[in-house]
């Protein structure tokens, strides 16, 4: 029995990609995977590739775990324009905050959700478009409440609307709310 090898065109092989490609992008959060393609075809590879990177309509959130400060850059300068929502890995320091500021200073919605090794939270500041801000797990205390005028800065400049924190750091932040009279930034807070 022989097997008939049948050659499609060129057409039907994008259409096919570009379906497989519109299902595997819902499942994304965009974390970059056209690095993690590789055993796919080389055809393949680059339609998706073309595909991907001229999506202008739909916004790219990047999920960031165990990458380098200068993939990290290349990401946010490939996708400049259309990054709105990034989570930090907890392993992500200050370069990647001062990255991502240098890069990409018009952020909405950012999470550094237990990011431990940030230490230079003022930089948030440069932030002007900030909506959201997840510092869950963040490290706050009595004698270091910078964050708390960082988000107040943010707050005043009429951007930031929400921020998450630790149920276990609420008690701390009202008292830190009513020793420094921040009663107006207070209703932005949410804990979880």
């Amino acid at each position: 029995m022989k097997f008939l090898r049948v050659k499609r065109s060129s057409f039907e092989i994008l259409s096919e990609n570009e379906e497989i490609f519109d299902f595997i992008s819902q499942f994304l959060d965009t974390q970059i995977f056209l690095k993690k393609i590789k055993c796919l075809s080389r055809e393949f590879n680059i339609s998706i590739q073309k595909l991907f990177l001229q999506l202008h309509s739909k916004n790219v959130n990047l999920s960031l775990h165990n990458i380098n400060l200068s993939y990290f850059n290349w990401q946010l300068i490939k996708f400049k324009d259309r990054i709105h929502s990034i989570k930090f890995f907890h392993t992500m320091n200050d370069s990647f905050l001062k990255c991502l500021i240098n890069n990409c200073s018009n952020i909405r919605y950012l999470d550094l959700s237990y990011c431990r090794e940030i230490k230079k939270i003022y930089l948030l500041k440069k932030l002007h478009s900030l909506v959201f801000l997840n510092i869950k797990g963040f490290p706050i205390s009595e004698s270091n409440f910078k964050i708390l005028k960082v988000i107040k800065y943010l707050f005043t400049r009429k951007s930031l609307k929400k921020v998450m924190l630790s149920k276990r750091t609420k008690n701390l932040i009202q008292l830190l709310v009513l020793e420094n009279q921040l009663y107006d930034v207070q209703s932005i807070f949410d804990y979880y």
